[in-house]
């Protein structure tokens, strides 16, 4: 277990490093334009949290490890941001 752990801990800082700058900026610019797009407001969390359900629909279509890594690390942000 503590294999896939490690991964995400990784995935989640190059992601932040290399890609996409810390999380809590990127998902608040998402929930921003899904707020402004739907007219109901989403949260930082929520974002985290529909994520995690767009990999598990993912991983229900085809099995992949990156469906798993990608749902906790989403799991993981959402249990930091504010409801």
């Amino acid at each position: 277990m503590s294999h896939i752990l490690d991964e995400v801990k990784e995935v989640l800082k190059e992601r932040e490093a290399n890609a996409y700058g810390p999380a809590g900026d990127m998902f608040e610019k998402i929930g921003l334009m899904w707020t402004n797009y739907l007219g109901i407001s989403i949260s930082s969390r929520d974002v985290a949290i529909m994520m995690t359900l767009l990999k598990i629909a993912r991983e229900n279509y085809k099995s992949k490890r990156d469906n798993f890594v990608d749902a906790i690390g989403y799991l993981v942000l959402a249990s930091e941001f504010e409801n």
